[in-house]
């Protein structure tokens, strides 16, 4: 790659790329810890059965299951390592002007593209207001923000 933007080009890429890729292993590390956690689920079991017996008899607390939070950290896990993969080929791709790195690091980016127009599509001819805010104000009004 020869010419002075094209070299800012590529480090540039590179910079993002590597930032990207750092941001991925810490989410990355930090969700294997949460799902350390989640593994041992005797004793996450017990809080959240700790939890049930603190809060008041008013309180419906059948919302509150174990499935939510660890289906959370299973999300977290796949994205954060999707993100660890495309930036590592974005990353090494720019560093080493590889044809074949920075093909397969476009692949994802445009599949990452598509998958949110789709997305935003969806989300704009779904119902959301049904599906995101009245389980959010059933949430809110469980919520006791003055215990006795």
């Amino acid at each position: 790659m020869e010419g002075f933007l094209a070299n800012i080009l590529k480090y540039l890429l590179f910079f993002v790329n590597f930032v990207l890729f750092i941001a991925g292993c810490i989410v990355f590390g930090a969700t294997v810890f949460g799902a350390a956690i989640l593994v041992d689920s005797p004793k996450f079991l017990e809080l959240f059965e700790k939890t049930k017996d603190v809060v008041s008899e008013d309180v419906d607390t059948s919302g509150l299951e174990l499935n939510i939070y660890s289906t959370g950290g299973y999300v977290f896990l796949a994205l954060s390592a999707f993100f660890v993969i495309v930036s590592f080929f974005g990353c090494c791709g720019a560093w080493k002007e590889s044809k074949c790195m920075l093909g397969t690091y476009f692949t994802f980016i445009l599949i990452l593209f598509i998958a949110l127009i789709v997305g935003a599509v969806l989300a704009y001819k779904g119902n959301l207001k049904d599906k995101i805010e009245k389980p959010l104000y059933k949430a809110i009004s469980m919520y006791n923000d003055n215990p006795d």
